[in-house]
């Protein structure tokens, strides 16, 4: 297609996957000269991008509003009649993408809003009482330069119209700074105290992490950690609880507010482009439903399967002996380490895919003094271990825990040795809801003509 001069936009779920892809094929498109013609984006970019297209003034909009300067400009990269490839597009009809929006925001930083909340989180530390009360207190008798300049953005007169959407209907609303303001404060004093309270177990609060660089980071439906992901205002009180000493402002962290500008319905993505094309490994297993939005919404009728340039696959998986369902955690475990053995001692390698990173560091805490060759493989590993560990999982008696989402589109190579003993042994230690899944996962051995 770029060869024939169409501009051309491959779209993944996974930004592992786009890199890679585009990093490999880079020499193949210089040699051709066709290199900027093709952009790869994860659909996340893409709905980012498009959003800026539509409705690239309202984040300069709410600066003016408020009185803070310009949002920095927005370059969109701009094609003619891009044509859509959608690499592993199977996963587009997954709930985490299909029938779900992308929340667009803007998060202006606010002079003395960063030690505003610091305030805060000291004074719910202190299980003070009227919060609320005291950070008024704090605002307007603080001879700080910065506060001085929140307090003087706070009482900004005049007042400004937003749209606010309900479940039910969008309303214009009329809002001064003082409102906006005050409504944001009420937001942080509750969020700070709910965060306070959050069990050191809670489910939601180990969706949050620090990165290498001290910053905090969200985990996405896909498995990655993010910095550009903002769930209100708990990043913030997250962060402080996380960091506990030394904060250090920027990012996502904290002194800023944040403004939900729109959404973007990923579904609504493909319809922008006048072609579209969608190659996946999966495509026999697409349900009906998902045969029919494919058919219906999308206007794809066309649909080619292509066999194996190796032929069948060596495959060895017995749906009734091969699978097995425990009564409890510590069972499960066992029987994973207890199979894990099996096939070190047989001089194979194994990977094992676990649902969540959670699950990885609690069967690694439990176990990782009896595995010799042990490599932990997430979206979030660094660059450089990971490319090593995808490498190294095809090893003689190397044990690769990896998260769901390293379950498809890596490939895993395995060694002479490795297969002369029955190639890389796979452990999918929870049930796949979507069968697409499974066979991806069953897909990481017994790769081309391999044994596994």
């Amino acid at each position: 297609l770029a060869l024939c001069g169409h501009p051309v936009q491959v779209m993944c779920y996974s930004e592992y996957l786009a890199t890679r892809d585009e990093k490999d094929f880079k020499e193949f498109y210089d040699y051709f000269g066709i290199r900027w013609n093709i952009t790869y984006q994860t659909f996340e970019q893409a709905s980012g991008e498009y959003f800026n297209t539509v409705a690239g003034n309202a984040k300069k909009y709410v600066h003016h509003c408020i009185g803070l300067p310009k949002a920095a400009k927005s370059y969109v990269n701009v094609r003619t009649n891009p044509i859509l490839l959608i690499d592993e597009v199977d996963v587009f009809f997954d709930e985490k993408l299909y029938g779900k929006n992308r929340g667009i925001g803007s998060f202006p930083s606010v002079p003395g809003l960063n030690k505003i909340q610091i305030k805060m989180w000291e004074l719910v530390q202190q299980k003070s009482l009227n919060i609320r009360q005291s950070i008024d207190s704090f605002i307007n008798n603080n001879s700080d330069a910065t506060i001085a300049e929140f307090r003087m953005l706070m009482n900004k007169s005049g007042q400004y119209s937003l749209l606010i959407s309900t479940k039910d209907q969008s309303l214009i609303k009329h809002y001064s700074n003082f409102d906006i303001f005050s409504s944001h404060l009420d937001d942080m004093v509750s969020t700070a105290e709910t965060v306070y309270k959050m069990k050191y177990d809670d489910s939601y609060l180990n969706q949050f992490q620090l990165n290498q660089s001290g910053n905090i980071t969200v985990k996405t439906d896909f498995g990655s950690y993010a910095e550009n992901t903002y769930h209100g205002y708990y990043n913030t009180f997250i962060y402080f609880r996380l960091k506990k000493i030394n904060f250090e402002e920027g990012k996502s962290n904290y002194g800023y507010l944040t403004f939900h500008l729109g959404s973007i319905s990923y579904a609504k993505l493909p319809e922008n482009f006048p072609l579209i094309l969608g190659v996946s490994g999966t495509l026999t297993t697409l349900s009906n439903y998902e045969k029919k939005v494919v058919k219906d919404h999308y206007n794809i009728t066309d649909l080619s399967v292509m066999p194996s340039f190796f032929g069948g696959s060596n495959l060895k998986f017995n749906e009734t002996q091969d699978f097995s369902c425990l009564n409890s955690v510590n069972e499960w475990m066992n029987a994973i380490f207890g199979r894990i053995n099996m096939m070190v001692y047989a001089r194979r390698s194994v990977l094992v895919v676990f649902d969540t990173d959670l699950k990885i560091n609690a069967f690694k805490q439990q176990f990782a003094a009896q595995l010799d060759r042990l490599n932990v493989l997430t979206v979030d590993t660094d660059p450089a271990d990971k490319e090593r560990f995808i490498n190294d999982a095809g090893v003689s008696r190397t044990i690769t825990l990896a998260t769901r989402e390293m379950g498809r589109g890596v490939d895993y190579k395995s060694s002479v040795a490795v297969e002369s003993n029955g190639g890389v042994h796979v452990i999918q230690t929870f049930f796949s809801v979507d069968v697409k899944e499974e066979t991806q996962i069953k897909g990481r051995t017994a790769r081309k003509d391999n044994r596994g």
